[in-house]
């Protein structure tokens, strides 16, 4: 069993307006295969083995709803004004006292020692300078967020991760200024601007991949300065976009077979395989028997959901030789 990308002309061709990955599968059989004796040994020693219990002690650093100080606004409505919580990972709630937090205020969680923080879909604005300084790793932004303030997140040096909710439509000035180890972030389509020197910095990671979600947004000045090897992706049928993007290069951003995932090549009675592409996109799966003679025909509509789609052909076995791709509207 062999699998390769095929990159020849004859793979490639695809009709006007469409893009496609192309995969080849080719399956030999001999008659006089024989049994794989290591599964039957394997399953004769875990016959044999005794029951090993192993006890593990566990420190873990719980989640907890987020203490802070607030006002009450003349809304009826929350906004924080001061962490006063113990750190680690931070769940801020979605109202107290019965009242909706929808304010993050500004400075509320500068310089705090904490880990993680997860933003509710009740909070609309984070406020200027709000994590300023702070050592958080993961950062979750909940989808009801429409502005992300000046400076909010600047010099958060241990930030990892970044989720950015689908509502947010505004990335304030140098909101993750010197964020140095941030390799992958994406924005949502809801984005229309990214203030200045938002992504400024990020000479320590040797990589970051900025996923746009919608058509370009509009700029500031130096968004992503002094990020080398940055690159901006796009997705087909968005407008704005060309060779370069405020400084840095751009490229088609199209799915990805993932060929290390569990689930690629023949399991039971299927032979399948998981791509990664954003979510609520639109794949079709075709296959063909023969690259140079035969046509492309279209065997499933995947919807990506969460970043992945999954796709399996239980007719694989009707044919010696088939090759898949995928194809996707430009």
């Amino acid at each position: 069993m062999c699998w390769f990308r095929n990159n020849s002309r004859a793979a490639n061709q695809a009709s006007a307006g469409d893009c496609a990955v192309t995969l080849c599968l080719h399956i030999g059989r001999s008659r006089g295969a024989a049994p794989d004796r290591r599964r039957s040994s394997r399953a004769g020693a875990n016959a044999k083995a005794g029951l090993v219990l192993i006890v593990a002690l566990l420190v873990l650093v719980p989640t907890v709803e987020a203490q802070f100080d607030y006002v009450t606004n003349d809304g009826g409505t929350i906004t924080i004004t001061k962490y006063t919580g113990l750190g680690g990972h931070v769940a801020i709630p979605a109202s107290t006292n019965g009242l909706p937090v929808t304010v993050i205020g500004e400075f509320s969680f500068n310089s705090w020692v904490i880990i993680s923080v997860t933003i509710p879909d009740s909070v609309t604005m984070i406020g200027n300078d709000a994590f300023n300084g702070s050592t958080v790793t993961n950062v979750i932004i909940g989808n009801g967020v429409t502005s992300i303030g000046d400076r909010a997140f600047l010099g958060c040096t241990n930030l990892l991760t970044l989720t950015i909710g689908n509502s947010v439509t505004n990335i304030g000035n140098e909101a993750f200024r010197v964020c140095f180890v941030l390799r992958s972030v994406t924005i949502p389509r809801s984005v229309t601007h990214i203030g200045d020197e938002a992504f400024f910095y990020a000479s320590l990671v040797i990589q970051r991949q900025i996923y746009f979600m919608g058509d370009a947004p509009s700029l500031g000045l130096d968004v992503f300065a002094y990020n080398p090897d940055s690159t901006a992706y796009y997705l087909p049928a968005r407008t704005g976009w060309s060779a370069t993007y405020g400084g840095i290069p751009t490229s088609l951003w199209h799915p990805l077979v993932l060929t290390d995932h569990p689930s690629f090549g023949v399991g039971k009675n299927a032979f399948g395989f998981t791509s990664a592409w954003a979510s609520g996109m639109t794949t079709v799966v075709e296959a063909k028997t023969d690259l140079s003679t035969a046509s492309w025909v279209p065997l499933a509509t995947n919807t990506f959901i969460d970043g992945l789609s999954y796709f399996s052909d239980p007719q694989y076995t009707n044919n010696p030789s088939r090759v898949y791709r995928l194809r996707w509207p430009n």
